[in-house]
């Protein structure tokens, strides 16, 4: 780990390693303020926006562009971040602490699906209204990847997260969101 010595103020900074998903975030600036008072300093992280693992879409004329790329891989019980969603379905597999995806609804849906395609593995399904607003929580459809349909969204960001059953298993996945307006 590198580490920077300031001795005049007798200050050391170590910088952390830093995950290998950080290639796929979009990561705004992030700023640190050091102030000097008295000979001692003061580190304040700037608020972060919201970022996901593997970037955000916006749904345009029903649907995402495309299906979104993304793997699992995470080992953070989604149950952690929602035990359970408005309709009493229990969140469960395993996920990042980060969402996977950010979806932007610039307009309110009366029904949205959500489909994962990993070939047929044991993945779940976790979606929070950013703010903490509506939770939607899914596990198994017919061939155990899953799929979530929804109605009623309101507009705005949401945060999906696509676990495992199992922690720390390797799927790579496609998402794909329909939607009627």
């Amino acid at each position: 780990m590198p580490t920077h010595e300031c001795t005049r103020h007798n200050i050391m900074v170590t910088y952390r390693s830093i995950s290998t998903r950080i290639r796929h975030l979009g990561l705004g600036l992030m700023a640190v303020a050091i102030a000097f008072s008295t000979g001692s300093a003061v580190v304040a992280p700037a608020m972060a926006q919201s970022e996901a693992n593997f970037g955000s879409v916006t749904l345009q004329n029903g649907s995402a562009p495309g299906p979104l790329q993304g793997y699992t891989q995470g080992t953070t019980p989604l149950s952690t971040i929602a035990r359970q969603d408005g309709n009493g379905n229990r969140c469960v597999g395993y996920g990042e602490t980060e969402p996977d995806h950010i979806l932007v609804l610039p307009q309110s849906v009366s029904r949205i699906t959500l489909q994962v395609n990993s070939g047929g593995q044991d993945t779940t399904l976790l979606v929070r209204e950013a703010g903490g607003g509506q939770v939607f929580c899914a596990d198994d459809s017919d061939n155990a990847d899953a799929r979530l349909r929804g109605q009623g969204w309101s507009a705005g960001q949401y945060q999906v997260w696509v676990g495992s059953f199992d922690p720390g298993v390797r799927y790579d996945y496609q998402l794909t969101v329909q939607s009627n307006p």
